[in-house]
């Protein structure tokens, strides 16, 4: 069940000629609670040149019964970026955030993305990230210039 108040009524049915029906209300107040999950636990980037930017997505989803709550976005790894607003995700709800890798080096990095939230089970929910710098590929053209004539 969601979190909420829930108010119905039981009714109960009898012989009793003077009092055929009862009918009793009845309250019950659920105390709901989020939790983050992500459909991956790693990011990984692979190759990608140095000074160009690759993307890969993540989903975060609240699979719990209360609304949650991201509170903050921590990104460790200077090539690594995500938009770090806070934002909150109704019950059985999802949100796309796009993680960005741009190397600056011939050589491995890693780093974390941790999602701070109100999941009282899972309050720092960490995905690693990690992807290689290579060298572009260089174009060399032989000969500089090409020419023809052409007989027409």
């Amino acid at each position: 069940l969601l979190a909420g108040k829930y108010e119905r009524n039981i009714e109960i049915h009898s012989n009793d000629p003077a009092t055929r029906l009862v009918t009793v209300p009845v309250t019950l107040n659920v105390t709901g609670a989020a939790k983050i999950t992500a459909n991956k636990s790693l990011i990984d980037f692979a190759d990608s040149f140095i000074g160009f930017e690759k993307s890969e997505d993540i989903v975060i989803t609240n699979q719990g019964t209360d609304d949650l709550n991201v509170t903050s976005i921590v990104v460790n790894g200077s090539v690594f970026k995500i938009d770090t607003t806070p934002f909150t995700l109704s019950p059985k709800k999802s949100k796309t955030l796009t993680v960005k890798f741009k190397p600056t080096a011939v050589k491995s990095y890693t780093g974390t993305l941790i999602f701070k939230s109100n999941d009282p089970n899972t309050s720092s929910l960490v995905i690693n990230l990690k992807g290689n710098g290579v060298t572009p590929p260089a174009i060399k053209v032989t000969p500089p210039s090409l020419s023809a004539s052409l007989f027409t």
